[in-house]
């Protein structure tokens, strides 16, 4: 079984706010009159910046290793289905509690895509596998962020690097929603593309026998 590495760096916001309030300071003592008095401030703001990037406020990395196919290939679709109620359940019981609406609608939406894809999975078990990363890896790690996500609206309000990281899990679940309506979308691609080409023949064969409204229309005129 094969392990990856996830690295994910959180840039401190603090040398920008230090920044910021040197020009005020600098803006209030000395005189802005010439072009070339923006660009000493510039300079002297860029200067301030890396001393505060690398001596004060250093970037986060943080490393998470997890297996990269922790599903037992054994795993049969009714225990997968099982998990996925499981998962269900936990990302609703949290949408109760999160009160910012586009998160909450994007929940519903991902849960809706998820039953969909399991609709899918009962008549083509063939394609089970398809999912197994999304069971073991992504719904495990988006529950635990909106966990965190959950936790952060009860402070009252967050401020920081709280608030860059609560705006970021927003991202990371919108994203979770593309990708999974992504996956609902490949599984059907198949059926889509011999529904596309039946309808076609079915054109062609109505064309030849001049059964369509608009050729009866034309051969009236």
């Amino acid at each position: 079984m094969g392990q990856m590495t996830i690295k994910n760096k959180i840039r401190s916001p603090y040398p920008f706010y230090g920044v910021g309030i040197f020009c005020l300071i600098y803006a209030f003592v000395f005189d802005l009159y010439r072009i070339t008095d923006y660009f000493i401030l510039t300079g002297l703001g860029i200067a301030v910046y890396v001393v505060l990037k690398s001596v004060f406020f250093h970037d986060i990395t943080i490393q998470k290793t997890v297996n990269s196919d922790p599903v037992e290939k054994t795993l049969t679709l009714v225990e997968m289905e099982k998990e996925a109620e499981t998962q269900m359940q936990a990302l609703n019981e949290l949408n109760q509690g999160i009160a910012d609406e586009k998160i909450s609608q994007d929940l519903n939406e991902i849960v809706s895509t998820i039953k969909q894809i399991f609709k899918y999975l009962r008549e083509h078990p063939e394609d089970t596998a398809s999912i197994r990363k999304l069971l073991a890896y992504y719904l495990p790690v988006l529950i635990e962020l909106l966990e965190t996500y959950a936790h952060y609206e009860t402070l009252n309000e967050p401020k920081g690097k709280v608030k860059d990281t609560a705006g970021e899990i927003e991202g990371a679940v919108e994203m979770m929603k593309q990708a999974i309506h992504h996956k609902y979308e490949e599984l059907y691609q198949n059926q889509i593309i011999d529904a596309n080409a039946e309808i076609e023949v079915l054109k062609t064969m109505l064309h030849q026998d001049g059964l369509l409204l608009d050729e009866m229309k034309e051969e009236r005129n």
